[in-house]
């Protein structure tokens, strides 16, 4: 049953299926993560033996599609369209009956590229079978199978994962996708294609809403970073980036203490600044503008104090947090 299951999705006969039975969903499914570039086209195929049970142009064998689309002008002038491959194997060489005698130049060089794709198939007497094509062995494998989805659907990046267990869980996720650039901000939005009304930054509307303005860039944002560096007296530069606090880690002689304290700060203010973002785009309060950098000293304090143990006074954290 699974062999008909194949044959039905290289055979396009899933345009054709009616119904919602089992088989129906399961032919559905398999076009639409190929349609969808999940899976390659030539993910299941015939491995061509005695050539009986192969369709010549329309199962896959040869090649990362059928031969009925890719030689269509040749398919087309082939009086049997429906031959099998052994059909067209005769007498040790490749044969065709063509609906006229003159096939024409263009035609003859399609059909040399035809016979010259030929140079590596051998017909034999053992019985054609499906393989897997990913697999060595040939054999289906559903984590192989999962394994390609992954690794066309998944977000990769060079930019390793990061875990904080002394800020909360949310908090890291999103730092996660704050490294990836996978915000919902407005120029990503209209990037994709999302039809949105404006994609300046709703904070300073000064500039496009993009990753490097919000957190970076903004006239309130960079009041917040400048008040900061006040407030930790320990040289922190300007950053622009989340790489660029660990480039100065790498270039300072802190103690794991201290950093701990100075990411759990940095990402407060990224933190607090996507809030501070959203309540204005969504209509919510979450503070305001004269009370954000009050916020962020006590966000990070309880951070740091009830999740990390990295400090114990509140007033001595105000005054002097490193």
């Amino acid at each position: 049953m699974w062999v008909s299951v194949i044959k039905s999705i290289h055979g396009n006969v899933f345009n054709k299926t009616e119904g919602n039975s089992v088989w129906t969903s399961i032919v559905r499914l398999c076009s639409k993560t190929v349609d969808d570039n999940l899976l390659p086209p030539n993910l299941i195929r015939m491995d061509v033996g005695n050539g009986r049970s192969v369709k010549f142009w329309h199962d896959l064998w040869c090649g990362d599609s059928c031969l009925a689309s890719r030689y269509n002008r040749l398919f087309h002038l082939d009086v049997n369209k429906n031959d099998s491959v052994a059909d067209k194997w005769v007498n040790g060489d490749w044969q065709w009956v063509w609906s006229r005698e003159e096939i024409g130049s263009r035609n003859l060089a399609l059909l040399n590229s035809l016979r010259h794709e030929f140079n590596q198939v051998f017909i034999c007497e053992r019985e054609d079978k499906w393989v897997f094509s990913p697999a060595s062995d040939g054999l289906f494998s559903v984590k192989k199978t999962r394994d390609i989805i992954d690794s066309r659907n998944l977000i990769t990046s060079n930019t390793s994962t990061v875990w904080f267990k002394f800020i909360p869980r949310k908090v890291n996720v999103f730092l996660w996708r704050f490294r990836l650039n996978a915000l919902p901000l407005r120029w990503n939005l209209s990037a994709k294609g999302i039809e949105i009304n404006s994609i300046v930054c709703p904070v300073c509307n000064n500039g496009v809403e993009d990753l490097s303005h919000l957190f970076f860039g903004c006239s309130f944002a960079l009041d917040i970073w400048y008040k900061s560096r006040l407030w930790m007296d320990c040289g922190f530069p300007c950053l622009h980036s989340w790489d660029d606090l660990f480039s100065w880690f790498g270039a300072s002689s802190f103690t794991n203490g201290m950093k701990d304290k100075v990411i759990g700060i940095v990402v407060t203010i990224l933190w607090a600044l996507w809030r501070f973002r959203n309540g204005i785009v969504f209509n919510e309060s979450f503070s305001s503008r004269s009370s954000f950098f009050d916020v962020i000293r006590l966000l990070s304090f309880h951070w740091l104090k009830n999740r990390g143990h990295r400090v114990s006074n509140w007033n001595t954290w105000l005054s002097v947090p490193l």
